[in-house]
């Protein structure tokens, strides 16, 4: 087992210079650990490299000088190996300039690989990876998997941010082999935060950003889930799941909230079970829920897709589409101001329940149906709720419909 640990303090003494401090660690073979301790300069810049099997890393980084202008910077790469591997960052900055800057790499195939980032400050940045994904395409900033695309079980990533202006990024890639039981989370304090999350195959380009595409989508990519927490001004949330029995959520609080949840089983296989939870607080929210597979959603056990939309607050609007094939129910809980919902469904065993309060409500259902392909059982219930400057359209398309719409 090879341990290194390494401690830099820089400190600014009388009226000498303010230093910024430099690491970089690169260890083989394996059980490989590295320690890295940066404080009391302008900036820190760690970069670590293990190749080897069972990697551990570890970075803390503080900028405790008045006057601090330069960035926090942590490279962790542990690739090429097997066994568990394990990464944590903690960065916190009081200078000036912009704060800390978060990148870690993990492809190991075997499963349990663990990713923490904690950061403090303004205008942060964490991005972390795991699973090999296809190396050709790979946009981290410090360099990609060199293995072949398999798959990642049974992995976690956690990224806390705390100040303005953060940016946080979550790809957890499954190649041919797909991935199972992988968890993402992203916790956001402030204004003008954003979180992004991909997980598995089929739509990793679907939110918003340069990802790798996998052309053949693995059968066995289930059961993976990712939440974003936000609270502050104008944050965004994005995720994007592919395959089946997936697990996204979004919670916001404060105003100018955006949150997008894209689930979708891909263009070969099936999307079975996926669930979409979104709770948003405040003012001006705006919510999309699209549960898409070109193959449909077969209601198989567990059945469907579901999605439910919880918005507190004026000014919201919410999006829920659920297409085409499934056992889909979608519900709409929307209160206060400006209310406006819009639900599609298409196929097999729709279900829409959407519940306004007071002021301008606007909800429309569509269950859908092509010309001669019946949506069947659909079912929609509308309560906007008694008042106020209401409108509800509902359109459905054969086969034992029923609607249910109080004003």
């Amino acid at each position: 087992m090879k341990h290194l640990l390494m401690t830099t303090a820089l400190a600014a003494a009388f009226a000498t210079p303010v230093w910024a401090n430099d690491s970089e660690i690169e260890q083989i073979g394996a059980d490989n650990s590295a320690e890295v301790t940066q404080n009391a300069g302008a900036g820190g810049t760690s970069d670590i490299l293990q190749t080897g099997d069972g990697d551990a890393a570890t970075v803390m980084q503080s900028d405790t000088l008045s006057g601090g202008t330069d960035t926090n910077r942590a490279n962790i790469r542990q690739l090429g190996g097997s066994g568990v591997q394990t990464a944590a960052v903690t960065q916190d900055h009081d200078g000036t300039g912009s704060a800390n800057i978060a990148n870690v790499l993990q492809d190991s195939i075997e499963g349990g690989n663990t990713i923490e980032v904690d950061q403090n400050g303004a205008a942060n940045l964490a991005e972390a990876q795991q699973g090999p994904g296809e190396a050709e395409n790979c946009t981290l900033v410090f360099g990609c998997s060199s293995v072949t695309p398999l798959g990642i079980t049974n992995s976690s990533s956690d990224i806390f941010q705390s100040g303005s202006a953060n940016t946080a990024i979550t790809k957890q890639i499954v190649g041919s082999n797909g991935g199972d039981n992988n968890h993402a989370s992203i916790t956001q304090d402030g204004s003008d935060n954003q979180g992004t999350v991909a997980q598995g195959t089929g739509i990793l380009n679907a939110v918003g950003f340069v990802s790798p595409s996998i052309s053949n989508p693995a059968s066995n990519d289930n059961d993976n889930s990712a939440w974003i927490d936000q609270s502050g001004l104008a944050n965004i949330a994005n995720i994007g799941q592919g395959r089946e029995l997936g697990s996204a959520s979004s919670t916001q609080s404060g105003e100018d909230n955006k949150s997008t949840i894209t689930q979708s089983g891909g263009s070969v296989l099936l999307s079975v079970g996926n669930s979409a939870n979104v709770t948003q607080s405040g003012e001006r929210n705006t919510s999309v829920v699209e549960q898409t597979s070109a193959d449909g959603d077969l209601p198989e056990t567990p059945a469907g897709t579901t999605a439910n939309v919880s918005q507190t607050g004026s000014d919201n609007g919410s999006t829920v589409r659920q297409l085409p094939l499934g056992g889909h129910f979608a519900s709409v809980t929307q209160n206060g101001e400006l209310l406006s919902s819009l639900v599609e469904q298409d196929g097999l065993l729709n279900s829409a329940t959407v519940t306004q309060e007071l002021n301008n409500q606007t909800s429309e259902v569509l269950q859908l149906g092509t010309s001669g392909t019946a949506a069947i059982l659909n079912t929609a219930n509308v309560s906007q709720t008694h008042t106020a400057n209401n409108l509800s359209q509902v359109t459905q398309a054969g086969t034992g419909n029923s609607t249910t719409v109080m004003q």
